[in-house]
């Protein structure tokens, strides 16, 4: 009986640790996908934003959320980087009929 209580916390821990590993491995797909993306629309010079809009998109993310200004307002509008953001939002796909 004392052994499986000492496992529990075990097992717990570990599907934690796997779950935050799988969340910062998908966050890296998405990453080199916006990259490679950016590369063959010949928008290299995006590519120093793309770390500031990926993480305005996951915060700016949820319901009745206007994802466009929200992701604007977090870089800032006097960015060089607001041009980028539609770019990487056409890239990422599901964000049809944000951008101009």
């Amino acid at each position: 009986p004392s052994c499986s209580l000492s496992k529990r916390p075990t097992k717990t821990l570990f599907l934690v640790v796997l779950l935050a590993l799988a969340t910062v491995a998908l966050a890296e797909v998405s990453k080199k996908r916006v990259v490679v993306g950016l590369l063959e629309r010949e928008q290299d010079g995006c590519l120093t934003c793309v770390d500031d809009i990926m993480k305005a998109i996951g915060d700016c993310s949820g319901e009745d959320t206007d994802i466009l200004q929200c992701v604007t307002e977090a870089i800032g509008a006097a960015s060089d980087c607001v041009h980028c953001i539609c770019e990487v939002l056409q890239i990422i796909g599901g964000f049809d009929d944000i951008c101009p």
